[in-house]
């Protein structure tokens, strides 16, 4: 397990990452091809002077220095590179899509959609918040597939936790 932290007075947050069953892959999908992946990821922000948000977010295959990435952002986490998703990031000419499905958890995404297969031509952000005292926590099942045949290659277990102290 790798285990990235982030402090700054009064602001705690932490990002953590975790390979699935199976090692990479992330628990399923049928065998990412090479350079096709993701894997289990935890966000969790935690502020005690304002609004705290966890965010997940999938960028572009492209030439930019973040492009093809996974990312986590937050009110108390600068926006921080987990992964690659496909490598090279510039990519391999293939077009993807990607699903958020919920598992569990109240909260309400703030931005993004559930439940619906989009493209990753742009950057998708799932994101959670919470404004009062207190903890709200989404799981939820990541999917990439290839757009021409609709064949998952890369599935994963993402978890938001938005806490305000």
């Amino acid at each position: 397990m790798t285990i990235r932290s982030l402090i700054r007075s009064p602001i705690r947050s932490l990002v953590s990452s975790s390979f699935g069953e199976g090692g990479a892959g992330g628990g399923g999908g049928g065998g990412a091809p090479p350079g096709v992946n993701i894997t289990n990821q935890t966000i969790s922000d935690s502020v005690n002077t304002s609004n705290s948000i966890a965010s997940y977010l999938l960028t572009p295959p492209g030439a930019g220095a973040s492009d093809g990435r996974v990312q986590a952002e937050g009110r108390g986490i600068v926006t921080t590179n987990l992964e690659s998703w496909i490598i090279p990031t510039a990519g391999d000419g293939l077009t993807y899509q990607a699903r958020a499905t919920r598992v569990s958890g109240v909260a309400a995404l703030t931005i993004g959609t559930l439940s619906t297969w989009q493209a990753l031509t742009a950057t998708r952000q799932y994101s959670i918040a919470r404004s009062g005292l207190g903890t709200d926590q989404m799981v939820f099942t990541m999917e990439i597939r290839r757009a021409s045949d609709s064949v998952v290659v890369a599935t994963a277990t993402v978890t938001l936790n938005a806490t305000n102290t």
